[in-house]
């Protein structure tokens, strides 16, 4: 699909470019991310994220270009931690429930 290529080709350049920190990036693990615990206590998966400072790559599961339209509770919670400098590796304090498609 179109999305799937605009993806790939945006990993592709920023591996391959000479940005600051583009070799620790393309060594960076991809982590996933879910969204604040509701009432019923269930992790919902908000994405999943490669972060090698500067660079910060987030994909958030199910959305499109329309991301606040078609993912709004994903879309702020991805604003929040990426201006909170916050972590999106939400694997390392929980058990894996649910996996996001690859990138």
């Amino acid at each position: 699909s179109d999305a799937r290529r605009e993806l790939f080709e945006v990993r592709v350049v920023v591996e391959h470019e000479q940005l600051g920190g583009a070799a620790a990036f393309a060594a960076a693990n991809r982590t996933n991310w879910y969204l604040p615990s509701t009432a019923t206590h269930e992790r919902t998966l908000g994405g999943n994220a490669r972060v090698a400072e500067p660079l910060t790559f987030v994909v958030v599961a199910g959305a499109g270009h329309q991301l606040p339209y078609y993912k709004p509770e994903a879309s702020v919670d991805m604003l929040r931690r990426w201006l909170a400098r916050a972590s999106f590796d939400d694997d390392a304090q929980q058990p894996q429930q649910q996996r996001c498609p690859a990138e």
